[in-house]
């Protein structure tokens, strides 16, 4: 297939899942995602067709539309398909049993080699700054503290695959048109609509009765390591559902004008005003 005939095809795809086969879409709170394909990227088309279509579903589910478009396929220099993408400033000062407070902490930032690749994909202006920019990549690293009850924070370097930099990490220390950012590197099904997750409802994986950690391999919602989608709602479902429709990246068409959510007031805490009292602390 040649990139004529790819891009077409994904045009028809993203058309379709836009549409959606209910009708339904445009009263659904709405998403807006772009996609950047770089022409050397090794995931097959058909894993990223999976992928968008299991996003779509599971969002869906709960109340919003995610209209997907391709933006361009992009030329990334071979130096720039391995990237270190984020990294803290400090150790947390005081180890909290607050999960969000230690990363607050650590003041996450996006790496100055990022910063200068995604602006030159993305750029700046328009609606940039409230829509998701899904960019694939080849390998993106990523450096956090990593501690536990015996030893005291130690950094660590990371292969991810996918990185959402979510606003409770970054807060106000990423440039504002790059907020929207996501990079995938690995689609092993429903890896988008995690990631999306991490972004949306703006909480690390945790889920239930499972407390916000670094990884959590289990089965049940779409914010652990497993195949769960659920994004439950209320205190017992640690208030996904309602965090997400307060999501400042989310919009409603109103005779056809976007009227976008509240933006946030404390940069994207776990606990920013928009929030309320929808937060467990």
């Amino acid at each position: 297939m040649n990139l004529t005939m790819l891009s077409n095809f994904l045009k028809i795809l993203v058309l379709l899942f836009v549409l959606g086969p209910s009708g339904i879409a445009a009263t659904l709170d709405q998403v807006d995602i772009k996609i950047y394909i770089p022409s050397s990227s090794p995931i097959p088309i058909s894993d990223l067709e999976k992928e968008l279509k299991n996003a779509q579903h599971i969002f869906n589910i709960a109340g919003v539309q995610l209209n997907f478009s391709i933006v361009s396929r992009i030329q990334i220099a071979p130096i720039s398909r391995n990237i270190l993408g984020s990294f803290p400033e400090q150790a947390p000062s005081q180890q909290s049993s607050n999960f969000y407070k230690n990363f607050e902490s650590e003041k996450h930032r996006m790496s100055d080699h990022a910063i200068q690749l995604f602006t030159s994909i993305i750029g700046q202006g328009g609606d940039n700054d409230r829509s998701i920019h899904i960019i694939l990549m080849n390998q993106v690293k990523s450096s956090y503290y990593f501690s536990s009850a015996y030893e005291k924070p130690k950094l660590r370097t990371i292969t991810t695959g996918a990185q959402s930099f979510p606003p409770y990490a970054f807060e106000n220390r990423i440039p504002r048109n790059l907020r929207g950012v996501i990079t995938l590197q690995r689609l092993p099904g429903r890896n988008l609509a995690h990631e999306l997750g991490h972004k949306l409802i703006n909480v690390s994986h945790e889920w239930r009765h499972i407390e916000p950690q670094i990884e959590v391999k289990a089965e049940g919602g779409l914010m652990l390591y497993g195949k769960g989608i659920e994004i439950p709602s209320g205190r017992d479902g640690r208030w996904h559902l309602e965090r997400l429709h307060l999501s400042p990246f989310i919009y409603r068409l109103i005779n056809g004008q976007k009227i976008w959510n509240p933006d946030f007031k404390h940069f994207g805490q776990y606990a920013d005003p928009i929030y309320g009292d929808f937060k467990i602390e």
